[in-house]
C-alpha cells in the first residue's frame, strides 16, 4: 500500500511510515494538492499539515466544510485520536 501511494504521488508518506491523523484526513480528499485546491491554500500548507501530524484547529471548519463540497466522509471527530 505504502509503494502504490508513493507512486500515486503521496509524498506525504515517505518521511515515516506512521499514519497520522493529517495524513488520513488529506488520503480522504484523494491526496495534498486535491486539499490544497478545495482550500485555495498552497500544497505546502497541507503537507506541513502532514508532517506535523495535525490540522490546526483554525482550519478544521474550513476542511468540514470543503469535505462536504466534495462529498467527502469527514467529521469533526476524525480531527481527533481515540484515547484508550
Amino acid at each position: 500500500m505504502r509503494r502504490f501511494l508513493q507512486l500515486t504521488g503521496y509524498r506525504i508518506l515517505r518521511k515515516n511510515a506512521g499514519m497520522n491523523i493529517a495524513k488520513q484526513i488529506i488520503i480522504k480528499f484523494g491526496g495534498p494538492r486535491k486539499l490544497a485546491a478545495l482550500l485555495n491554500s498552497p500544497p505546502t500548507t497541507i503537507y506541513s499539515w502532514a508532517d506535523r501530524g495535525f490540522v490546526p484547529a483554525r482550519r478544521q471548519l474550513e476542511v468540514l466544510r470543503a469535505a462536504a463540497r466534495a462529498g467527502v466522509d469527514l467529521t469533526p471527530a476524525d480531527f481527533f485520536r481515540e484515547v484508550e
